[in-house]
């Protein structure tokens, strides 16, 4: 026995990666460049050219305009970023062009480990989440950095014109404090005809004022006095997953609609204006809410997700996506770790995320009272702005060890918690079941490791390969 022991090959080995890799490619800069890059999507504010500067030699020292100094490079060990930017803004003679720019100071990774502010060192911990959508009792939902994206669906029926009742799914989307069929976004960006096209490029359905030039083949849904959906039978028994619900939500959004509105793409553009009571500014409330709905899907959340790029290329194709693989994604198990990913760097520019995107809904609720300054506070923040929302986060620790043990604190502890995450507002709200041991965690966590916090605070194996 001793013998075989000595002769004993193990095939796992540290890995690399899990103890050095991931903090080296999880550049914070990319991250804060990303937020920049957001703003774009407002249509008031155009990126010209981005300055990342790495050489503290280079860094100069900054006085604010109320005279309070800014972080000190001699204090803290930083980087600089500097991003130049046009203002757009709009007036009655057209629209004027105002170059500006905005400088933030960015922590300095260490060592590979750690970072030093006002003179302390601090590490960052794995964060363990979702790795793109999980489930609820009655829906699926897709984590941004924005907001996440509601997907629910509805049970239904349609009578066709023999009297054959037909049973259906109506998906619906809970967005901004409203649950709508989710053709409202799609017709009021693409109107009737872009819609078809997107959901039913063979044409298999018609849209028609009654049922007289229904063909053999074909249902006939008579959805009012004006309208009358045709549909191709072979492809609507069959395809269930986008044809059959799209035939069931459109029966939904042309409820007592008359046909000569049917291919009016401003009509279509008016009901999403339905989150306002002012019947006057209906469009224009409309136009705010796709601006919205368009920013959902940022770019951080873009380069996360693992599917084809011409589902990720805007929120319209994402959610889309989501439907045509419902099935799939509800059935996913949220305690599997198969299903998680790690991040480090990522949740530190999150409550930074979350200030810019405050500001540009406020601006974009308010299009009547924007100017030149309300557009450039967008983008202008405190350049320690970052550094100070990042000594609130919880998974930032300050380093304390004496010997060369602390690779177990800096390098693979782990948690559950902190942004964007269970337990995020209150410990109180973390369910007893999240503080069980999954059996997927094991060889992949140190399942005999426990914190004095809940849930998680355990270690990463240094011998596995994190989805990261």
């Amino acid at each position: 026995m001793l013998t075989s022991m000595k002769d004993y090959q193990p095939e796992l080995h540290f890995n690399d990666e899990v103890i050095k890799g991931y903090r080296k490619k999880e550049n914070i800069q990319e991250h804060v460049i990303n937020i920049y890059k957001n703003l774009e999507q407002s249509g008031f504010i155009k990126i010209n050219k981005i300055e990342y500067i790495d050489d503290e030699s280079k860094i100069p020292t900054y006085t604010d305009n109320d005279g309070q100094s800014w972080l000190q490079v001699k204090e803290s060990r930083l980087n600089m970023l500097k991003i130049f930017f046009t203002i757009d803004q709009p007036s009655k003679d057209g629209c004027s062009h105002i170059e500006t720019s905005a400088t933030i100071f960015i922590p300095k990774l260490i060592d590979d480990y750690l970072y030093m502010i006002k003179g302390n060192t601090y590490y960052t911990i794995y964060q363990i989440v979702d790795e793109s959508t999980y489930t609820t009792y009655d829906g699926v939902t897709l984590k941004s950095i924005l907001m996440p994206i509601i997907l629910k669906r509805q049970k239904t029926t349609l009578e066709d014109s023999d009297g054959k009742i037909h049973e259906g799914l109506i998906y619906n989307l809970n967005l901004f404090k409203k649950v709508l069929n989710v053709l409202h976004y799609y017709l009021a960006e693409y109107g009737m005809e872009g819609t078809l096209n997107m959901f039913d490029p063979e044409e298999h359905i018609r849209i028609a004022k009654s049922d007289k030039s229904r063909k053999n083949n074909e249902y006939a849904f008579k959805i009012s006095k004006t309208v009358t959906v045709l549909v191709d039978k072979k492809a609507f028994d069959s395809d269930t997953k986008v044809l059959r619900p799209f035939v069931f939500e459109l029966a939904d959004m042309l409820q007592r609609v008359n046909v000569e509105k049917v291919f009016n793409d401003e009509f279509w553009l008016g009901k999403l204006g339905l989150f306002t009571k002012n019947t006057n500014n209906k469009i224009i409330k409309a136009q705010t809410v796709l601006k919205s709905f368009k920013r959902i899907l940022d770019s951080s959340t873009q380069s996360i997700l693992r599917i084809d790029d011409e589902n990720k290329k805007d929120t319209f194709a994402l959610v889309a996506w989501m439907i045509r693989n419902y099935d799939e994604l509800k059935t996913k198990d949220n305690f599997d770790f198969r299903h998680k990913r790690a991040r480090l760097t990522e949740y530190i520019v999150n409550d930074l995320q979350k200030k810019f995107s405050n500001k540009t809904y406020t601006l974009l609720n308010s299009p009547k009272t924007i100017n030149a300054m309300k557009i450039k506070s967008l983008s202008t923040v405190s350049p320690n702005e970052l550094i100070s929302l990042m000594m609130k986060c919880s998974l930032l620790r300050y380093q304390n060890a004496v010997n060369d043990m602390s690779l177990f604190n800096t390098a693979l502890k782990w948690s559950k918690r902190g942004p964007q995450s269970i337990g995020e507002s209150s410990r109180k709200a973390i369910n007893d079941k999240y503080r069980d041991t999954d059996p997927s965690q094991l060889f992949i966590l140190d399942i005999n490791t426990f914190s004095n916090s809940d849930p998680g605070g355990r270690y990463v194996m240094p011998d596995i390969k994190l989805t990261a």
